[in-house]
């Protein structure tokens, strides 16, 4: 990053407004540095899905939709290819094999509502003029009520 000098009075701007709106009552606000390193304070449906987790670390919509096709392709595929090959050949099915949908297809669901959340993010962030977040959370509801240490 280039030396802004104005930058710091950019931040301290961004900070008190987002203050501001916090003692407003829109306690949801996250202040986050975005992409093109502003201070930026972003509603949870502009911020999108969690990036300063150790949970899923696909941020974008396409990603999540990729991963939410794979799961569902493996979850719902094999069994029944497995099925058609039991039938074909006249075999028992291997009844274990619809555990599959069991466990991959909550997880599927949980990639879908990311990449949804992601998408609407993406296109309030479009309307209202709003670069990308980054982990960088300078302030959110989860750490404003903690003491400096910490604890």
């Amino acid at each position: 990053m280039t030396n802004d000098p104005n930058r710091d009075a950019r931040d301290a701007a961004a900070m008190l407004w987002h203050q501001q709106a916090v003692a407003a009552g829109q306690t949801e606000r996250m202040l986050v540095r975005a992409v093109n390193g502003e201070l930026v304070s972003y509603l949870p449906e502009e911020y999108g899905v969690a990036r300063m987790t150790h949970g899923n670390s696909v941020t974008s919509a396409g990603g999540n939709w990729a991963i939410a096709c794979s799961l569902l392709i493996i979850a719902l595929g094999v069994p029944a290819a497995v099925a058609i090959t039991a039938a074909i050949r006249n075999d028992s099915y291997p009844g274990a094999l619809w555990l599959l949908p069991v466990l991959f297809v909550p997880a599927a669901l949980y990639f879908i509502r990311s990449a949804r959340r992601e998408a609407t993010a993406v296109r309030l962030r479009r309307v209202r003029g709003l670069p990308a977040p980054t982990s960088q959370t300078i302030e959110s509801k989860w750490t404003r009520d903690r003491m400096p240490n910490g604890t």
